[in-house]
């Protein structure tokens, strides 16, 4: 359809239901921060997304620097990916909204399409030359970039809008994963981006296209010059900085088995320390946990030695741990559970009343603060009536707890309140979904609980962490909705359930960062990707578990074959994961990725193995050893990703107690260290 001097193109299949669009002038005008080659058009429905990209062509006079600029998801424009022509501009879009021709208005308030007569120029804290002047790394150009070419579309830059100071880039963590996409603009096109001075910390790397990623292995700032060069050989520098920093976790918690039974001594070892020092917390507990910013562990005493049930404290955000100290105590045997806020301000642990001859009891949710940074004494929240329970207290929000009592709908309690208050909820059972407005799925219900919010749904439902996505279910096949402000939009993707498949075997899952939604029907695996134009696929005819990458860059996938587990990799590009490959056969399903996605460890015989990722590809599995060992039980990484520790039996010929080992990730001939012999039962790295 055409209107005026813009024509919108929607391919067959782009959607799902007849839609009327309708394009007229948007009254809003053009942005203050653009220069406006053209009117401001509105598409009508707005939001309207597409299973496949439409096109957007808009016929100018002279393009100049012209950009298509289309109105982002969070507000203003973005420059989209665009084709010149001699009188026209023509991108894709995948949503309707508001677009226009145009270019970001200078800072200076001179047209930056204007000044094409090849001179050196700074715009934005960058110099910029044309090829009659040489680049800006000291070389000379071969092509002289007439300004008379239509193609040039003013001053090529380096952009920098979105640097601190122009200059800063984003702060990157040590082996953390790491990526920044530099951008241009003007020039003619075919922009080729390269390191010109300086050097990038080891574990950096710059693609021709300006991706710079990796997983930096030094600390420190470092200065260096990114030059973009088009295809008319001007070029563009900037001088930049970029801080990588190392937070320190040092501490590794560990309990072993005692003669005493169901009670554990907890120990805790200094990574940092070249020796790996050792620390006996308490003789005899039942369980710990980190909280999730690291800065305490807590752990439960179940009545011995003394005649009560205790919950203890030790700060563990320094170089020493601190002293044990009570936030809550509970009658012998009553303290049943405890549990974290999202953001360690509180800790909430459940203590259970005397039995009737029922098997009922009143339980109570006790709360310590620790915003203040040192912890109150615990105080009671709630109480209930249910049968013999032995749970951790559920937070739905930082400052939200919810539960369910025998003869009572599921509740929940803003520990804030002076006087907190049961407040049911209309459902049978409910799962949180969302900390921040804290959120459950209670029946087909989104329940927003400090708003009073709700949104209908089918029965079943699953949103993406970020709650840009919505996958429901409605008895024959998960559709993949884009939701926003308590609304479905329309599908974007459907998974339907092959038939003779029961209802009850299909499961959904999203990845990390929501790109894809995996769905599993019991005897195979498939994907939608919804921002990939709804591309979906199989990716295993068989049942299997998958893993995601952090970072979405692979996935991995659990087979259970006959008769043996199998790993596949597959690597996702573009939203969309590839054909998965084998890459080693499994004697458990303990596998997981590296916190920076660079890295995955899986048990074989003989202890750990770990795949190194780092290169695109699958690397040859390493082992840690040791090699007389039975293959490993469990395994977890530290928050950097520099570390793996890891329990196995030392000799798989003579089982005798787990045993405890770390290895170095960023040392390729390190294997792993025995750090326990003493039957280790559970372990965690600092958070």
């Amino acid at each position: 359809m055409t209107f005026e001097d813009v024509t919108l193109q929607v391919p067959a299949g782009a959607l799902d239901h007849e839609v009327a669009i309708t394009i007229s002038r948007a009254s809003s005008g053009t942005p203050d921060a653009y220069v406006a080659l053209s009117p401001v058009y509105g598409f009508e429905p707005a939001g309207l997304r597409f299973l496949a990209p439409a096109s957007v062509e808009i016929q100018l006079p002279e393009l100049g620097a012209a950009e298509l600029l289309w109105s982002a998801a969070g507000g203003g424009f973005e420059a989209l990916p665009a084709e010149r022509r001699q009188h026209a501009i023509r991108g894709e879009v995948t949503y309707l909204g508001r677009g226009f021709a145009g270019r970001r208005a200078p800072a200076n308030g001179r047209d930056a399409g204007s000044d094409l007569d090849g001179s050196v120029h700074e715009e934005d804290g960058s110099i910029h030359e044309d090829a009659a002047h040489g680049d800006a790394g000291g070389g000379s150009g071969s092509t002289d970039a007439s300004a008379g070419d239509a193609n040039l579309g003013g001053p090529l830059a380096l952009i920098a809008d979105e640097l601190e100071d122009g200059r800063e880039l984003p702060e990157a963590a040590f082996n953390g994963d790491y990526a920044f996409t530099f951008r241009a603009r003007g020039g003619s096109g075919g922009y080729d981006f390269a390191l010109v001075r300086g050097a990038l910390p080891d574990g950096l790397a710059l693609a021709s296209d300006g991706t710079l990623s990796g997983a930096p292995l030094e600390q420190g700032t470092f200065s260096f010059s990114v030059a973009v060069t088009d295809s008319g050989a001007r070029s563009s520098a900037l001088e930049l900085r970029l801080r990588v920093t190392r937070v320190v976790r040092r501490w590794l918690a560990y309990s072993t088995s005692t003669s005493t039974f169901a009670a554990y001594a907890l120990h805790a070892v200094d990574t940092s320390s070249a020796s790996l020092a050792q620390t006996e917390i308490a003789p005899l507990i039942t369980s710990f946990r980190f909280s999730p910013d690291g800065n305490w562990l807590a752990y439960h005493v179940d009545g011995r030695p003394q005649d009560e049930d205790v919950l203890y404290l030790v700060d563990t955000s320094g170089a020493a741990l601190g002293s044990a100290r009570i936030v809550g105590r509970a009658a012998i045997a009553s303290m049943v559970g405890f549990s974290w806020s999202p953001n360690s301000q509180r800790l909430a642990y459940l203590a259970r009343g005397p039995l009737d001859a029922d098997n009922r009891a009143e339980y109570t949710i006790f709360v310590s603060d620790l915003a203040s940074g040192s912890p109150s004494a615990a105080r009671p929240v709630v109480s209930f009536i249910h049968t013999n329970v032995s749970a951790d207290p559920i937070w739905v929000g930082n400052d939200v707890l919810a539960d369910r009592g025998l003869d009572i709908a599921p509740f929940y309690v803003d520990v804030r309140a002076a006087t907190p208050r049961k407040v049911q909820m209309p459902c049978t059972s409910f799962r949180s979904v969302r900390i921040d407005p804290p959120s459950v799925a209670c029946g087909g219900l989104l329940l927003e609980l400090t708003t009073g919010n709700r949104t209908e749904f089918p029965d079943a439902w699953i949103p993406s962490s970020d709650f840009e996505f919505i996958a429901a279910h409605d008895g024959e096949s998960w559709r993949l909705h884009a939701f926003d402000q308590a609304a479905l939009g329309p599908a974007l993707a459907t998974l339907t359930l092959p038939g003779g498949v029961e209802q009850e075997s299909w499961s959904g899952l999203w990845s990390p960062r929501n790109a894809l939604f995996l769905a599993n029907d019991g005897s195979a695996v498939h994907y939608a990707a919804p921002r990939a134009g709804g591309a979906q696929g199989t990716l295993a005819a068989s049942e299997a578990e998958p893993r995601f990458a952090p970072n979405e860059s692979w996935l991995a996938l659990v087979t259970r074959g006959q008769p043996d587990l199998q790993l596949l990799l597959a690597r996702v590009q573009g939203g969309v994961p590839q054909a998965p490959r084998p890459a080693a056969a499994l004697v458990n399903t303990q596998v997981s990725f590296a916190p920076n996605s660079r890295t995955l460890a899986y048990p074989a015989p003989g202890g750990l193995n770990l795949i190194d990722l780092r290169s695109g590809s699958v690397g040859t599995p390493r082992s840690l050893g040791p090699a007389q060992a039975d293959d490993a039980l469990s395994h977890r990484w530290s928050a950097d990703s520099a570390l793996v520790a890891y329990s196995a039996y030392p000799d798989a010929s003579s089982p005798s107690a787990r045993t405890l080992y770390i290895a170095d990730v960023l040392d390729a001939a390190a294997v792993g260290r025995p750090l326990a012999s003493d039957d280790v039962v559970s372990f965690a790295f600092q958070p």
